[in-house]
């Protein structure tokens, strides 16, 4: 028997090259990608006696619950995931839990994998399992080659983040959040929750840089001039020293909706390109620049 990718990088290579020859020969446009598909056809394919039987939208889930991974009869495997009314939050969902299918399933619980929208949109959720799937679910949707071909040269803004989220029929934060994986500049995402920061996610520049400071361990409001408060989001501002960051200007890119009731604001910020860097930092070492987790197919991810 072939021997099965081990990590969801692999998984999500593999996936993604079946998936490119699949279109070349009927001559078909590849993105945006098919997950529910996916999931069900190559499930059969790879484990006819414990495939994925269903993928189910569910208006029923409890309040909280983005998706699961549930087993049913005869060895078989379902993917239920919540109706949220945007395509993109769906199709990332869906691919979130086809990797604990793939991966983890000898793992799950006897009732299944239910994860919230905490795990499936935090990519630094403190469970091993749930960044892998949302690692993989970046991967499979937004291969880099193509992701990096859409980019050029454009610089980032809330109009290509767009372009981007309707190509690959996935959601803003997702997109941005994979722009920072590959990308030069000294940037972070944060998530904030009823005016609140929950948590945030760093380009590797920006984790390099003398500026990048572990976050405190508590819950700090979102500056009162934020974009989100002085335009309502949906574009982009310089802001002055001392709003974001207490030494430099920050450009902010951002916008919000509600979920569940909660209001839920993803700010983009990006920092000069000059600063000090820190070589000396741990974080440097871990984030070294020939780190094999940030390659692509032998190729260095930046834009």
């Amino acid at each position: 028997m072939t021997e099965m990718p081990n990590t969801p990088e692999k998984w999500a290579i593999q996936l993604t090259k079946a998936i490119n020859q699949i279109h070349k020969l009927h001559g078909t446009e590849q993105f945006p990608v098919n997950v529910r598909e996916v999931a069900l056809e190559f499930s059969k394919q790879y484990y006819p006696t414990s495939r994925i039987s269903d993928v189910v939208k569910s208006d029923s889930l409890s309040r909280g619950i983005e998706g699961t991974l549930q087993p049913g009869d005869n060895n078989e495997w379902a993917i239920i995931y919540r109706a949220t009314g945007c395509q993109g939050r769906d199709n990332f969902t869906v691919a979130h839990e086809l990797l604990h299918y793939l991966l983890h399933r000898d793992v799950a619980p006897k009732d299944g994998f239910f994860c919230s929208t905490e795990k499936v949109e935090n990519w630094q959720f403190p469970i091993d399992i749930e960044r892998e799937a949302n690692r993989f679910a970046a991967f499979l949707l937004m291969p880099f080659d193509d992701f990096r071909t859409q980019i050029g040269n454009i610089p980032i803004s809330l109009e290509l983040i767009d372009h981007l989220a309707n190509r690959y029929q996935v959601s803003r934060t997702a997109t941005m959040l994979r722009w920072l994986e590959g990308c030069a500049k000294r940037a972070k995402l944060v998530y904030s929750i009823d005016d609140h920061i929950s948590w945030h996610y760093c380009s590797k520049g920006l984790l390099k840089s003398s500026a990048y400071k572990n976050p405190k361990k508590v819950t700090l409001p979102v500056p009162e001039q934020s974009l989100i408060y002085t335009m309502g989001g949906g574009s982009s501002i310089l802001h002055p020293l001392g709003v974001w960051a207490e030494e430099e200007e920050v450009q902010e890119i951002s916008f919000s909706y509600v979920n569940n009731g909660l209001k839920i604001g993803v700010h983009l910020l990006i920092y000069p390109d000059e600063a000090i860097i820190d070589n000396s930092s741990p974080l440097c070492r871990i984030f070294d620049n020939d780190d094999e987790s940030m390659m692509f197919d032998g190729h260095k991810l930046k834009w």
